[in-house]
């Protein structure tokens, strides 16, 4: 009796232990996944609000995984990392100051200007701000000397000022800095001096993202008036630059976490354009470290004798998509097959403006209609150059377009076209069925 009360309690222990680990490890591979999740959409959005359905599903592995993800951070990229409840900040400092194709793609320097002023102005501001205010405030900041001997002059009687303005605070909307809870941006833009209050917007202010919107190590506005850096690059360099350390240990972290913040960053990185202090670590270490970020991140490794890239299959990670859906992207990615197949000769802006107006004969019916003609061309030219320096396929010095190692893995073949029409389309699935 007692032999068999004991095989009957035992049998459910034996059958349950593997089980069990199996649980043990479905758990393991959905926090890992999780956790790689959470990586990835801070990566791209660095200032995390929950804006919509997907960041706020963002947010919540963010906070549900903030110890991880701020050693991870901080140990890979030298990147602090503040998670908050209703947002999380990554201070995720450029890895090329000097890099003209970062940035909003809509915004110039005056616009970024703007973009500023706004931000001063709701620092000091009340909970709730209308578009208006907000105009008549920056007017009172554009009138400090500085900027005025630099001929930065402000007039919301302007149009494209007022538009610099909407766009200023629908950019600092998608931060989920300013959130408009009446109005349209747009009706203030065509309103002129209008003061008809129906065209005003009003917002809410979220103090804690506006609090964190400047990425530095050390503020604009602790140097002197005769110490301040003069160019813009050199200011933004100044104002990121890390700690430099002493002892040898602390030199490779600082040239490993340099190297980790441009392939976080870029899509490939080039052994010529790794610095000489960073090259050593570079040569050596990686692959070791290329895999790691790959683990965290859920990127590829592709290993290249000219440098290192770090790809993006599932294309979520990356803010310029190649390939992709659309006009410019299939110009860009014709651009790039026609450059990858140039035999010889350094291409310029012209010839490639030619290629794409031939190309526009046999593809054109498939583009946007404003992509037509020779303007079209021109457009489509601009935009394809700017997508793939971008992108690190190619650099560009003046008129002149240098081909980089990594295009070499857009040479495409001759496309296969199929057309779905009376004569050539897909069946029916009824018609299969009658058949």
């Amino acid at each position: 009796m007692s032999a068999a009360s004991s095989t009957r309690n035992e049998a459910p222990a034996q059958t349950g232990r593997p089980g069990g680990r199996e649980i043990l490890r479905q758990q393991e591979t959905q926090e890992h996944a999780e956790r790689r999740e959470a990586v990835r959409a801070l990566l791209m959005r660095p200032l995390l609000t929950p804006t919509t359905a997907e960041a706020r599903e963002a947010l919540r592995l963010v906070r549900r995984h903030s110890a991880y993800l701020r050693e991870w951070f901080a140990r890979e990229a030298g990147w602090p990392l503040r998670v908050e409840r209703d947002y999380a900040r990554l201070w995720k400092r450029p890895s090329d100051t000097s890099d003209p194709t970062r940035g909003w793609a809509s915004f110039n320097r005056r616009r970024y200007a703007i973009f500023c002023l706004v931000c001063a102005v709701l620092a000091r501001s009340d909970p709730q701000i209308t578009l208006s205010a907000l105009g008549d405030q920056i007017l009172s900041l554009a009138k400090d000397t500085d900027l005025l001997s630099r001929g930065f002059i402000l007039d919301m009687a302007d149009i494209h000022d007022r538009r610099n303005l909407a766009s200023a605070c629908v950019a600092l909307g998608e931060l989920g800095v300013l959130n408009a809870i009446d109005g349209d941006a747009e009706s203030f833009v065509k309103s002129g001096q209008s003061e008809d209050r129906s065209r005003d917007v009003l917002y809410d202010v979220n103090r804690g993202p506006l609090a964190s919107i400047l990425a530095c190590v050390r503020g604009p506005s602790t140097w002197s008036e005769n110490d301040a850096p003069k160019t813009i690059i050199d200011r933004i360099s100044a104002i990121t630059a890390d700690i430099q350390p002493e002892t040898d240990e602390g030199r490779r972290d600082v040239s490993r976490r340099r190297i980790s913040r441009r392939l976080l960053d870029d899509p490939v990185v080039y052994d010529d354009t790794v610095d000489e202090a960073d090259m050593q670590y570079f040569i050596n270490q990686r692959g070791a470290m290329a895999n790691r970020l790959a683990l965290g991140t859920g990127l590829v490794v592709e290993l290249r004798s000219e440098g290192l890239a770090l790809c993006d299959p599932d294309g979520n990670c990356s803010d310029v998509a190649m390939p992709a859906d659309g006009t410019d992207a299939h110009v860009t990615l014709l651009v790039a097959d026609h450059l990858a197949h140039a035999e010889s000769g350094v291409p310029d802006r012209l010839q490639i403006e030619r290629f794409v107006a031939q190309s526009a004969k046999r593809y054109g019916r498939y583009w946007r209609r404003s992509a037509q003609g020779e303007a079209g061309a021109r457009e489509l030219t601009a935009i394809a150059i700017y997508r793939l320096s971008q992108l690190k396929l190619i650099s560009i010095e003046g008129d002149s377009i240098e081909v980089l190692p990594a295009l070499s893995r857009y040479k495409l073949g001759e496309p296969d076209i199929k057309h779905r029409d009376d004569d050539d389309r897909l069946p029916d699935v009824s018609e299969e069925a009658d058949e």
